[in-house]
């Protein structure tokens, strides 16, 4: 028996092929020289290319604005992004992990606001869940938010938060109830990077790309 891809599926590769091998010019590798880091940079060039062809919600079903791409295209896509050195770190956390959580477990109105402008390029998210002390076993965190009227207030620190330079939100993990099993009492939430009482430092790795140390010191969040 011999397995092979699709007519669909290798038209599919090659408009992937082509674009990729078109992506990085002279100018892509300036912006991304420009960040100081040969692992994790990002392009807002190419990601705002991605964009415009559908391609950042490829797999998202239709009903958010995707192109309901199966595992097959999404793996083809994957494959030729990554021959063609395409740098996908951005992708990966904002469309992949929160843009799927946020269709997994998010509320309509989350869904409404941040959905279609993760599809357009418009923001990036990082993602809050590591701290120095919470690692593989994340119901050890400590970063705590505290309920104050509608609000909650939220400190502590993270650590290894990749894009946090240069994210726009922060999908954060936080302990919300200190008396029942540690696995319970966490509480995730959608934070702006602007916000009063956030700092982020740099961590350089040895591969030459950069995570962060992310602090929250007072830092207000609406319980929306």
């Amino acid at each position: 028996m011999y397995f092979d891809f699709t007519p669909e599926q290798n038209a599919f590769r090659q408009e992937m092929r082509e674009f990729a091998q078109s992506a990085i010019t002279p100018e892509v590798i300036e912006e991304l020289q420009q960040q100081g880091e040969v692992l994790n940079a990002h392009s807002p060039t190419i990601y705002k290319q991605l964009a415009q062809r559908g391609w950042l919600g490829l797999q998202w079903p239709k009903e958010y604005g995707g192109g309901g791409a199966s595992f097959m295209e999404m793996a083809v896509f994957m494959e030729e992004m990554g021959y063609a050195g395409i740098p996908m770190g951005a992708y990966q956390l904002t469309v992949n992990q929160v843009g799927n959580t946020l269709q997994a477990i998010g509320t309509e109105e989350q869904k409404k606001e941040y959905l279609p402008r993760i599809i357009n390029g418009e923001i990036l998210f990082c993602v809050g869940f590591t701290e120095p002390n919470a690692g593989s076993d994340l119901a050890a965190l400590e970063c705590r938010a505290e309920e104050d009227g509608d609000e909650f207030v939220i400190n502590g620190q993270k650590i290894f938060t990749s894009n946090a330079h240069i994210a726009d939100y922060i999908i954060l993990a936080t302990r919300t109830d200190q008396n029942v099993p540690k696995h319970k009492g966490i509480t995730m939430f959608i934070v702006p990077m602007d916000s009063e009482g956030i700092s982020v430092r740099p961590i350089w790795t040895l591969g030459g790309g950069r995570v962060n140390e992310t602090f929250f010191e007072g830092v207000r969040v609406s319980r929306e």
